[in-house]
């Protein structure tokens, strides 16, 4: 009798499992996720600013530097201050407001550089500042990460390579998200082969992207991690003379 509840059990659990198989596959093979990408751009119109726990790690040439956690504030259009936390920049600020300043960035640039230069202003294209991290600040952001994967994609689709596909649900920072992966092929105008990207289900907006290049080597990973939007940030926030600022 014992044997006979066992063996119902057994199969039972094989009956429940296999129908949860099934169904996870119908569900991912009706989620379209080229229109899940397009949507994020119509979600970020939305958004008018927000703040995050920014955490990035590049390769820049043929070298993969540390992880960098940077605090990050961005308001509509483009005000940006980002705030180095963790790694090699660990105490350097950065302020940069499209079309103030005569479009140069100012920095804290902290540690003992700051005592011969406290405050530095410049371009954002600098080749100095370019040699030192694959994007500049003017491609920063949420919104610029949303622009970059569609642009990408619509290259691809023009092209006839478009090639995405629906992972499955993974819990990031105890966000759940949606996994989507885009694949490139090599010898064409595309920035890397393969960009893996995290979209949080709730806030329907990128959370985490990994970019490889086509040996499979990551090539840079950004994650924006306790993000809160539209906070209502003010002129204070991008202002060097904020008093939580180090800027002197």
């Amino acid at each position: 009798m014992i044997n006979e509840k066992r063996k119902m059990k057994s199969i039972f659990s094989f009956m429940f499992l296999a129908f949860s198989i099934l169904i996870s596959s119908i569900t991912a093979a009706e989620i379209d996720p080229l229109k899940m990408i397009y949507s994020l751009r119509k979600t970020y119109e939305n958004v008018n600013d927000y703040t995050a726990v920014f955490i990035k790690q590049e390769r820049v040439r043929g070298i993969l530097h540390w992880e960098e956690k940077i605090i990050f504030k961005f308001k509509k259009p483009f005000n940006i201050y980002m705030g180095w936390r963790e790694g090699p920049g660990e105490g350097r600020e950065i302020l940069y407001s499209r079309g103030k300043n005569d479009g140069k960035m100012i920095i804290n640039p902290h540690g003992l550089i700051a005592l011969i230069i406290p405050v530095i202003n410049i371009e954002p294209d600098n080749p100095m500042v370019r040699s030192k991290s694959r994007h500049t600040i003017k491609e920063a952001g949420i919104g610029m990460t949303i622009k970059f994967l569609i642009e990408q994609l619509e290259l691809a689709e023009k092209q006839g390579d478009l090639k995405i596909e629906f992972i499955g649900e993974e819990t990031f920072k105890d966000r759940v998200c949606s996994k989507i992966e885009t694949v490139f092929p090599e010898g064409k105008s595309y920035y890397a082969g393969r960009i893996l990207i995290y979209i949080d289900k709730e806030y329907n907006l990128p959370s985490q992207t990994f970019v490889y290049d086509w040996k499979n080597k990551l090539l840079e990973k950004a994650s924006y991690t306790e993000l809160k939007i539209n906070v209502g940030l003010g002129e204070s926030d991008f202002d060097p003379k904020n008093p939580e600022y180090g800027f002197k």
